[in-house]
């Protein structure tokens, strides 16, 4: 939930088939009515924040689905601009201070089975291709594992894992995946970071359907064990009743100052409970 306008009150920015929505936070923690940015750009788990031309204001970073293009919003979503990515779909965008020079920077993984990303340096002008393994259904979140002076990237593919660890000069070196263990398993959302362990490094969790059409999912703890991107797979004693459109965020739900994990649905065809889990590691 970024400050959009600048105003000191943080405001929502919402993602659907239709196009952006931005609602405007209040300071007593209620919201105004929700504001269209831009008709035809898809958010939700391909959205980007961050500052990519420098001056100072949020840019917005989505994929428009009539055309298959990386845009951007910026301006309060009054200018708009698209970026070339050649005959591939994109899939997913992550933005961050990927490079060292100041400043965010742009990743777009593609639909399909693909072995690169492509690396917008300051969000525009040509792309730089990075070189992974072959992944198909590639999502991107950003963070800092390795403790370097730029963000790393954590792939996520519907097969695998795997941190892109970043040398602070806009080049990655591709650490050890993890494999999803079932030969139908698949990721259900988006993973959730943050420090689950209580050591100071990041960790990553993710929920692991164990077979296609399974109505319940495994929770696996990915544990930064170096401070250096090293993930080791720690399956949790935890099943979670949910189905593939499950997604899961993370937050300090009772104020115990330890990361806690939230489990929905992304379109529930029925009234549907959240699922917590509360952080009981340390």
């Amino acid at each position: 939930m970024p400050d959009l306008n600048g105003d000191g009150v943080r405001d929502l920015l919402l993602g659907s088939s239709q196009g952006f929505y931005w609602i405007e936070g209040n300071a007593d923690l209620s919201f105004q009515q929700n504001r269209e940015l831009r008709t035809g750009v898809l958010g939700g788990t391909t959205l980007g924040i961050g500052d990519l031309d420098g001056d100072g204001a949020a840019d917005l970073v989505g994929i428009d689905l009539s055309t298959n293009q990386v845009v951007v919003l910026s301006a309060g979503g009054t200018r708009f601009a698209t970026l070339a990515v050649g005959a591939l779909n994109p899939a997913a965008v992550a933005v961050g201070q990927l490079d060292g020079q100041g400043g965010d920077d742009l990743a777009v993984t593609y639909k399909g089975t693909v072995d690169h990303l492509s690396y917008f340096r300051g969000g525009s002008g040509a792309p730089v291709d990075v070189s992974i393994a072959a992944c198909t259904g590639g999502f991107l979140q950003t963070g800092r594992f390795a403790a370097g002076s730029s963000l790393d990237l954590l792939l996520c593919c519907a097969d695998r894992v795997q941190l892109l660890i970043g040398a602070g000069d806009g080049t990655f070196t591709p650490g050890l995946p993890f494999a999803i263990a079932q030969p139908g398993g698949k990721e259900v959302g988006a993973p959730a970071i943050a420090d689950f362990d209580g050591d100071g490094d990041l960790d990553v969790m993710i929920l692991q359907l164990p077979v296609t059409g399974a109505t319940s999912a495994d929770l696996v703890l990915l544990e930064n064990i170096d401070g250096r991107g090293t993930l080791t797979a720690r399956p949790l004693p935890v099943s979670v009743p949910v189905s593939v459109s499950a997604l899961v965020d993370v937050g300090d739900v009772n104020g115990d100052s330890k990361p806690d994990l939230v489990i929905g649905e992304r379109m529930p065809s029925a009234p549907t409970p959240l699922t917590v889990l509360l952080n009981v590691s340390r």
